[in-house]
């Protein structure tokens, strides 16, 4: 039997699903975008961690990393700690290049500080992202290859045990191509990239270090299973959360 796929969930619906709340909101920096809710399961730990990044294009006026609150307490009752990092997004002041990045990296790094409060098994940590934030945890997985000269070099990045990127747009340049600007808006990709300032590094496979160093994202096709088995498991986790 062929079955027929389930329309689109708007924001809306995914916004109003009944969801607890996490026990803690940590600044990771000065800005008011530059914050995180970790939520801690029961019991006294350690507890393996995942970092959590929310999508919607990398724009402002999509909502929050409230979108993946229900998937953060489902994790949650299933024994993971939960970073859920809010970042700067285009449309904020500094969001865009290379300020979405450099928040996405200190809100990963954070969790050595957070390490330092509570309960986490840091060698037990991963990276979860979600559309646009799947983009950014594949990033976050290149960080230890970006050049020094990169104004989002650092000297000792977070490393992250597993990535996983839930229907994450991997390829900057790929989803441009394909889908011009019917994906995220016309102005978004150059704006994420710096396109005007950055010129040819930021426009040619393989240069930009917002793909990561050398431009290269883990490869897809080993990670593949791994993706489509934790798609599926989020998938599961938020149908039983509601």
């Amino acid at each position: 039997m062929i079955r027929t796929p389930a329309p689109p969930i708007p924001f809306d619906a995914v916004l109003a699903r009944p969801c607890g709340t996490a026990q803690h909101r940590i600044a990771y920096g000065a800005a008011p975008e530059q914050y995180g809710e970790l939520w801690l399961p029961e019991g006294h730990g350690p507890f393996p961690l995942v970092v959590l990044l929310h999508g919607g294009c990398w724009i402002n006026t999509l909502p929050d990393l409230s979108l993946v609150r229900p998937l953060a307490d489902a994790l949650r009752a299933r024994g993971i700690a939960v970073w859920n990092v809010e970042y700067r997004r285009i449309g904020d002041t500094g969001g865009g290049y290379p300020g979405t990045f450099l928040d996405t990296a200190a809100g990963a790094d954070h969790v050595r500080d957070l390490a330092v409060r509570f309960p986490l098994y840091l060698s037990r940590a991963a990276a979860v992202g979600h559309s646009a934030g799947g983009h950014l945890a594949l990033w976050l997985g290149a960080r230890p290859r970006i050049a020094g000269t990169s104004p989002l070099a650092a000297r000792d990045p977070v490393r992250f045990r597993r990535l996983f990127s839930l229907g994450g747009l991997g390829d900057l340049k790929l989803m441009h191509e394909y889908a011009g600007a019917v994906v995220c808006g016309p102005g978004t990709r150059p704006r994420l990239v710096d396109l005007e300032t950055r010129g040819t590094a930021a426009r040619t496979r393989g240069r930009g270090d917002e793909r990561g160093p050398g431009a290269r994202a883990p490869d897809p096709r080993r990670s593949r299973k791994a993706s489509v088995d934790a798609t599926r498991s989020a998938h599961r986790s938020l149908r039983t959360s509601t």
